[in-house]
């Protein structure tokens, strides 16, 4: 509780406690899930570990962690996290408790895993359904999978709904604001746009053009997110080589804009 009442604090000198200006969540490799507040301010330099959840156990370490977007009404009080094996385990946000695990790497009919092909659930988002909250999520071999909330029964409340193969070797991935597609690129792959009503590839991007002596930068996507405000059609990736592309899917196939971050100069 944030607030004392008014009869409470009536003639007293105490300060009514401030809400958190931010509330953070963030995991690691040991599995444990750290719970941050930034005091109001906002004093980002004063922020402070208030709740750890878990034990640290390498076994169970986090691969990615979701949360709903704040705009889901009613379904801000979980977490999701992926775990080795595929494992993906739905959480209370409130104290860190399991509401529900089931796995989350299962190949499509029509796709055969390999050796090579690491089926670890790597990304991970929230989508909102019609009448309820749905998971995506994507293996680091590029398959996709739809989970939506059904029969207590089944998976804790879970089924998965459909799957299918985008791009190889995946890395990041991105739900839009309108909830109807997902980007995704890694390794070796452009920037895809992949429709989750159809399942059908909507945008494969083609890279940078040439610089003047003739030399692209493959392709290694680190960090992908749709831009607000702009019907999902603006897309920003991150690169491993300290680069922003910005995509208009609108306007063709190569970035509308290339940045170098953080490069010394």
């Amino acid at each position: 509780r944030w607030t004392d009442s008014m009869a409470d604090i009536q003639g007293s000198k105490r300060k009514v406690p401030q809400p958190p200006f931010a509330r953070l969540c963030v995991s690691d490799e040991l599995g444990l899930l750290k719970v941050v507040d930034v005091p109001a301010g906002p004093e980002w330099k004063a922020s402070s570990i208030v709740h750890v959840w878990g034990q640290p156990d390498k076994a169970r370490g986090i691969h990615a962690l979701a949360a709903p977007n704040i705009e889901l009404q009613g379904h801000q009080d979980v977490l999701a996290v992926c775990r080795p094996g595929g494992l993906i385990q739905v959480l209370s946000a409130r104290d860190g408790s399991s509401i529900a695990q089931f796995k989350g790497c299962h190949h499509p009919s029509s796709v055969q895993a390999t050796s090579k092909q690491p089926v670890e659930a790597r990304v991970l988002a929230f989508r909102q359904m019609s009448e309820s909250l749905g998971l995506v999520s994507c293996t680091t071999s590029g398959h996709l999978h739809l989970f939506s909330q059904g029969s207590p029964e089944a998976q804790g409340g879970w089924t998965q709904s459909c799957a299918w193969q985008t791009a190889s070797n995946v890395a990041c991935m991105a739900l839009s604001p309108d909830q109807g597609s997902v980007a995704v690129g890694g390794d070796g792959c452009q920037l895809q746009v992949w429709s989750l009503d159809s399942q059908q590839e909507v945008f494969k991007a083609k890279g940078a053009k040439p610089n003047r002596v003739g030399n692209v930068d493959l392709p290694h996507l680190t960090a992908t997110t749709f831009l607000p405000g702009a019907d999902s059609q603006l897309v920003l990736v991150g690169t491993v080589k300290h680069k922003l592309w910005l995509y208009d899917l609108r306007a063709g196939k190569r970035p509308q804009m290339d940045v170098a971050w953080g490069e010394a100069r």
